[in-house]
C-alpha cells in the first residue's frame, strides 16, 4: 500500500497501543490517547487492535492513496471527506485507486483515529 502526505497536519504521529512495564526506571509508556477509538478503528478494518493507526490533531493531513485501501476513521468528528463527498465514522470505507482524504473541519473532539 502506497500512502502519501501531500499535506502535513498540526500534529500527525503513528502510535500503538504503547509500551507497558517500563516507567519503573522512567520511560513513558505512550500510545494512543485515546486507544478505545484507535482499537475500534482497526477492528473495522480486519486488524489486531494493536496494530499502529494515524493519531491526528486538527487541522490534520490530507493523504492520497496510491492504491485501493480500506479505511476506518473514529475518535473526533473532523467531517471527513473523500474526493470532496463527505465519508462516515466508525465505519468502513472502501477508498478508490488515486483517491484523496481530507478533514475540512473541527466539529467535536481532540484527535482522530485512522486505520488502514
Amino acid at each position: 500500500m502506497n500512502l502519501w502526505f501531500i499535506k502535513s497536519g498540526v500534529l500527525d504521529t503513528i502510535q500503538d497501543q504503547g509500551r507497558y512495564g517500563w516507567q519503573h526506571i522512567g520511560i513513558n509508556a505512550s500510545g494512543s490517547m485515546d486507544r478505545f477509538s484507535a482499537e475500534i478503528a482497526n477492528a473495522l478494518v480486519g486488524n489486531d487492535p494493536a496494530q499502529p493507526v494515524l493519531e491526528m490533531h486538527f487541522p490534520a493531513a490530507s493523504l492520497f492513496f496510491e492504491q485501493p485501501s480500506l479505511i476506518s476513521i473514529c475518535g473526533a468528528n473532523f467531517s471527513a471527506v473523500l474526493n470532496g463527498e463527505p465519508i462516515p465514522s466508525y465505519q468502513p470505507v472502501l477508498v478508490n485507486k488515486y483517491s484523496i482524504l481530507q478533514f475540512e473541519r473541527l466539529t467535536n473532539g481532540a484527535r482522530v483515529y485512522v486505520a488502514i
